[in-house]
């Protein structure tokens, strides 16, 4: 499941934590080869 982000002019750290813990529980079970592909296909 990708989520699209909306970052907002009010942007502060607690929303990078957030954005971390949501990508790591999306690829905590890939393997490198499909993080890699997650990660280049994501931006």
């Amino acid at each position: 499941m990708i989520a699209e982000f909306v970052i907002i002019t009010d942007f502060a750290m607690d929303d990078i934590y957030k954005i971390r813990e949501q990508n790591y529980e999306c690829t905590k079970y890939m393997t490198v080869a499909e993080k890699t592909a997650y990660y280049n296909n994501f931006g």
